[in-house]
């Protein structure tokens, strides 16, 4: 009889799981490797990232833990030490969420002892970001605990839900006010799609009273929305001169080449530095794709244009003349077994 029992238990529960959920194959981004540094990128069977490490100056590991919703919870970040030959436990971060799995805070705890005569007292306490959103789903305070530091950042938006401001302040900035001193703003303007066409920043100034113009962004798009151009200019006390521009091209919806160029004051020109060639498997789209989940570690973050398969990026430097090869990047893929929610 319990045989018969356990039976038509499981029969139940695997029926549920077949009703519920399903498998697909998913290529999965396993590794990324320059002629400096290889990160290596592990997932559990619903396609979360769960473990990455990193082997470049130094080397270091990610691992990951998520909640029943595929919500990021818990990440230990790990450094390699080369005398003992273990990992050592760097910080634990940890993230609540609302019903809507927006962050509601972020808590980032040291655990390990820092050398005082390497690193700043402040670098001892704990990291804490609160959230706050309005009914749209729009983040609109951001209190953080920077290390002792507190910071708050305030955001507004239009009636589409387009970001329009940004502004930070900092507790007891300015020591004779005991209480939030604004010292940064930035504000966007957008055109067609809800594409950002400008973005300016400001600095506070106490001797004025007014905000001192910083930077300013112009961004192009071509006619599928992809874009063309970032330029970006600093305002100095007189004039507003260049500082960088990118400038992308685009093949089947895909980035396959960035242009990065730096402003020369004598040429009154921007001068071309590098330039980076992406190839793509065109066999493979983006919902065939997993990601490891976006790092802080250089080398790692993949800001990725495209709607097929990133296998290759090739950066050149200009020499005066023409083009030198840099470093090479690949990017290996495997095939893997999700599961996912059945519609």
């Amino acid at each position: 009889m319990k045989n018969i029992i356990l039976a038509i238990i499981l029969t139940a529960s695997t029926a549920a799981f077949s009703q519920n959920t399903h498998t697909v194959i998913k290529q999965c981004l396993d590794s990324i490797v320059t002629s400096y540094s290889k990160a290596f990128f592990s997932y559990d069977n619903k396609g979360n990232n769960i473990l990455t490490i990193l082997h470049g100056h130094d080397t270091v590991k990610d691992v990951f833990i998520y909640d029943d919703n595929n919500n990021l919870i818990t990440n230990i970040s790990h450094n390699w030490n080369t005398v003992t030959n273990v990992w050592t436990e760097m910080s634990k971060s940890e993230f609540t969420y609302n019903s809507n799995n927006d962050i509601l805070t972020e808590y980032i705890e040291p655990l390990f002892e820092y050398d005082l005569f390497e690193y700043d007292l402040y670098e001892l306490q704990p990291y804490k970001k609160e959230n706050t959103y309005d009914n749209n789903g729009n983040r609109t305070l951001e209190i953080e605990n920077n290390y002792g530091e507190l910071v708050k950042h305030e955001y507004t938006y239009d009636d589409n839900g387009n970001q329009t401001t940004k502004i930070d302040y900092k507790w007891n900035w300015n020591k004779a006010v005991n209480d939030w001193k604004q010292y940064y703003r930035t504000e966007y303007t957008y055109g067609e799609n809800k594409k950002i066409t400008m973005m300016m920043s400001y600095s506070w100034d106490n001797a004025t009273n007014d905000w001192i113009g910083r930077e300013k962004y112009e961004f192009t798009y071509d006619n599928n929305g992809n874009k063309i151009t970032e330029t970006c200019h600093i305002w100095t006390e007189n004039d507003c001169i260049g500082d960088y521009r990118r400038e992308f091209a685009y093949e089947n919806d895909n980035q396959t080449m960035e242009i990065f160029s730096l402003w020369d004051n004598a040429a009154n020109d921007f001068i071309k530095k590098s330039k980076t060639e992406y190839i793509f498997d065109l066999s493979y789209f983006r919902t065939d794709l997993i990601f490891p989940i976006a790092i802080h570690y250089v080398g790692t973050k993949i800001n990725y244009v495209g709607t097929n398969m990133l296998t290759k990026s090739i950066l050149y430097k200009w020499s005066g003349t023409d083009y030198k090869q840099e470093n090479i990047t690949n990017y290996h893929w495997s095939a893997k077994e999700i599961i996912v929610n059945s519609e």
